[in-house]
């Protein structure tokens, strides 16, 4: 799966702490594992989307100018997520917010069968 996501209010006292989480959730019982979490931390998969930068785990997928007096350029990040459990059945995806500064902001998901984009990256 891929995500398109930034987040907003993003200050260096939240970087490392996380801030929100995406939950898998798996149809039927007879895999490993039925739920699996991916947290959403500042500063390795997720950033504020002013004047965004490449991330550990992320990439900067999108970005343009702001259409304000400041000028600002903004961005949304790509984050890859590689199902450890590809024969199995996703039921349904979670997004869940700490609730608390920076917000996430989820934009898009997106699915590609393994190989799919060979040469792209």
């Amino acid at each position: 799966l891929i995500f398109l996501w930034a987040s907003t209010f993003t200050n260096p006292s939240t970087k490392g702490k996380e801030i929100a989480k995406i939950v898998i959730n798996y149809r039927g019982a007879h895999l490993m594992k039925t739920i699996i979490e991916i947290p959403l931390i500042p500063g390795k998969n997720i950033a504020d989307w002013y004047n965004p930068k490449d991330l550990p785990e992320a990439l900067v997928a999108w970005e343009a100018l702001q259409p304000t007096k400041f000028k600002a350029v903004v961005g949304l990040y790509m984050y890859e997520w590689k199902n450890p459990q590809p024969h199995g059945i996703i039921d349904s995806i979670e997004f869940v917010s700490s609730y608390m500064y920076p917000t996430p902001v989820l934009v898009a998901i997106t699915a590609e069968t393994q190989g799919s984009r060979k040469g792209v990256f």
